[in-house]
This record gives C-alpha cells, sequence and structure tokens, in this order.
C-alpha cells in the first residue's frame, strides 16, 4: 500500500497483550495490512499477541502493560501518570515517524493523543460503553474515531455532537476466512476429549459476567433432560484473573444441576478452530455484545449458532438463514432454538452453508483492511492540510 509514492507507514498501540476479542481483531487486521504494503510496527506490551505478531512477521516493539481504570476520572489520572508508557511511545514515534498512529482502545487512544498535533491519530472504539470524558478528549483531537460494528457506530453517534461525529466512521471487524477451514468433526472430537455421535452444543467466552454463561448453564440442564445423550462444552478462561468468585460459582452452578459428567471446560485454548469443529451447534447468550467475533468463527467453519436478537449479533446472523435469534438471554429461549437445529439436520446443515457464505462475503479482513487504509488516507490528508493550513496562516 503506498502513499504519495512511498509506502505508508502506521504505528499500531495496544496496552494489553492477553488475546481477547479486539487483540485478536488487531492481530488479523495487523496480518492483512502487512500483506496489502503497509510498512507498520505495532507497540503492545510482552505477551500473547506480541508473540504472536512476531510469529507473523510484523514488526514489535515493547511498552508497560496497561490495565486501564473503571471510573473515567480514574483513567484520566491514570494516563497522565503513565509517564513511562507515552515517553515510549514518543521515542518509537520520533525513530519510526509514522504517517498515523492507529490506538486499538479508547486507552491506548489517550496516551497517544499527546501526539495528535505532530501527527495523524486514528482510535478504534469496540465497546458498546465507553468513558465519557476520555472519549471526549479523544473526540476533540483523533483524526478518526472508528467504530468496529454498527451497534458501536449507533452508540457513538447519539453521543458525538458537531465536527467530532464528521470524523466518526465504521469498519467492521474481519477475520481470517481461510484459517478457518471446515472438517470432519470427529477427529476434533477425539483430539478435544469429546465422545462421537452425540449431540456437542458449545459456548464460546471469557469468562466474565457480562457473558452470561449462567445462562448456558442452565440452557444445558434444560436440553438434557430431553437430550441426555447431549454434552456441553464452554471455552474461555478469567483473562485478565478479574473474576475468581464469578468463575467459582459457574463450576458450582454446573454441579448443582447435575451436568458434572455432561460438561467440558476448555479454558487453556489458545486456537478454538479443533474444538469449534467439534460442536453441533455454538450459542452466545450476551445481549450487549458490541460485535460478536465468535460468531463469524463458527460460521465460517459452517456451525449454526444461537444469539440473542440485540447489538452485535442482529448484524451478523440472518434469522432463519445462518443461525438462529431469540427474544432474550433466557435459557428456554435457547434450549428451544438448539433443539430445533438438533432436531432438523438438514435445516443445521443449510444454516452451516448460508453462515460461511455471509461471513465470507461480508466479515472477512480482506474488506476491513481495505476500508481501513482508506480511513487511514483521509485521516492523513486531513491533517496534512490543516498542518498547512496553521503554516500558510504563520
Amino acid at each position: 500500500m503506498s502513499f504519495w509514492g512511498v509506502p505508508m507507514r502506521v504505528l499500531l498501540v495496544e496496552t494489553i497483550s492477553e488475546m481477547g476479542g479486539a487483540q485478536w481483531s488487531l492481530f488479523e487486521l495487523a496480518c492483512q495490512l502487512k500483506h496489502d504494503g503497509v510498512d507498520l510496527l505495532a507497540l503492545v506490551p510482552r505477551g500473547p499477541l506480541q508473540t504472536r505478531l512476531k510469529d507473523a512477521g510484523v514488526p514489535v516493539e515493547s511498552i508497560p502493560s496497561f490495565r486501564a481504570r473503571r471510573k473515567p476520572l480514574a483513567l484520566l489520572a491514570q494516563v497522565l501518570m503513565g509517564a513511562s508508557e507515552t515517553a515510549q511511545i514518543r521515542k518509537t514515534t520520533w525513530l519510526f515517524k509514522p504517517d498515523l498512529i492507529h490506538a486499538n482502545s479508547v486507552t491506548a487512544g489517550l496516551l497517544v493523543l499527546p501526539l495528535a498535533r505532530s501527527r495523524a491519530v486514528v482510535c478504534h472504539v469496540r465497546d458498546l460503553r465507553f468513558p465519557v470524558k476520555p472519549m471526549l478528549q479523544i473526540a476533540r483531537q483523533a483524526r478518526r474515531i472508528v467504530a468496529a460494528s454498527e451497534p458501536i457506530d449507533n452508540a457513538l453517534s447519539e453521543f458525538l455532537r458537531g465536527s467530532a461525529r464528521s470524523r466518526l466512521v465504521r469498519v467492521v471487524n474481519g477475520i481470517t476466512i481461510g484459517r478457518l477451514a471446515p472438517g470432519d468433526s470427529a477427529p476434533a472430537r477425539h483430539a478435544c476429549g469429546l465422545p462421537a455421535g452425540v449431540p456437542v452444543i458449545g459456548m464460546i467466552a471469557h469468562l466474565t459476567p457480562w457473558k452470561r454463561h449462567e445462562v448456558f448453564i442452565e440452557m444445558a440442564a434444560q436440553i438434557a433432560q430431553k437430550r441426555p445423550d447431549a454434552h456441553f462444552v464452554s471455552v474461555g478462561r478469567d483473562l485478565l484473573g478479574e473474576h475468581k468468585l464469578y468463575r467459582k460459582s459457574l463450576r458450582q452452578l454446573v454441579a448443582s444441576r447435575g451436568l458434572d459428567a455432561a460438561f467440558h471446560w476448555f479454558e487453556e485454548i489458545s486456537d478454538v478452530r479443533e474444538v469449534l469443529q467439534a460442536m453441533d451447534v455454538l450459542v452466545h447468550p450476551p445481549h450487549d455484545e458490541p460485535f460478536g467475533r465468535v460468531l463469524c468463527e463458527a460460521m465460517a467453519m459452517r456451525k449454526p449458532v444461537v444469539a440473542v436478537r440485540q447489538n452485535g449479533p442482529v448484524a451478523i446472523v440472518e434469522n432463519g438463514v445462518s443461525g438462529l435469534l431469540v427474544g432474550a438471554p433466557q435459557p428456554e429461549f435457547f434450549a428451544k432454538a438448539v433443539l430445533q437445529i438438533l432436531d432438523n439436520p438438514a435445516q443445521a446443515e443449510a444454516m452451516g452453508e448460508a453462515g460461511r457464505k455471509r461471513v465470507s462475503d461480508r466479515f472477512n479482513i480482506t474488506r476491513t483492511a481495505s476500508q481501513m487504509r482508506a480511513v487511514y488516507k483521509t485521516a492523513i490528508k486531513d491533517f496534512e492540510l490543516e498542518r498547512l493550513a496553521h503554516t500558510d496562516a504563520d
């Protein structure tokens, strides 16, 4: 990717190295941008994300890990005190001389804002909820604010005013379709220690309360009454070590519902492809999901999905075509939908085929990267024009 005859140079900044959805999205975007000819440098803490980027050939440098405070004023104070992070970003910017700095979160955006007068800054927003005062500060200085999904775009459109709203763009997350090839479930089940010839229903999400694992467990108890041969899989862990009590309560709930023999926990899986292949249906219970990356991954592997008819899943799943959407995160709604899919193999197969086609057409990382490159170009042009105007005025 060239810009004015030379490769576009972009500095990516992320403050967390554990592989959550935002980090996976950044990783796959970086790999595609590199493939497309963008000159990249990723500034991330040491850990899984940095390792993956290095292994993929994306140049990286380290910054200290930076965990954001939940309260807006505390977050601002924390950023102001984050001298080591800001100094490292400033030094890297001076040496790398990027055309643009791309912050992968509001927290990263606050850290790079001190450089907004010398470089074009783009800030990615990946959550439906964002701290008000930090977001306003970013809105005043960032050249572009990128919403990662339609629901996030809608939330920001209602929040932003004036010129800040005109700098809001939507670039929907994409996934690397090629790494998610469908295949036979039998070898995957054998590798995962799951039985053959029985229904396997799964959920993939980190162990955090808003993902609603308890709904999945209660659903499993209801399904087991009608399909005692069914097995259930939970994939994900307490990513940042913040929800130990929640994790414990989920284990207790499984035991109290008599599901221990049929419920399988996979907490240390770094690549979900094999366990996804072992499933018959993927269930996604949260009602406030900003996007729903795991839905795209399951659909790419021709798995029918069941999710709530709110926010992110609505833009991904065609109800009755590539999966089923339920009206609320209630166990009985999910149980009914899953049983419908299990009882209709032809429908399940058709949903799988339609799901892969939809993801390939609409949520492919090549499309996402192309749109992001266009955002970069307009952000850089706007920055250069404003700087030229200030120079002429002087």
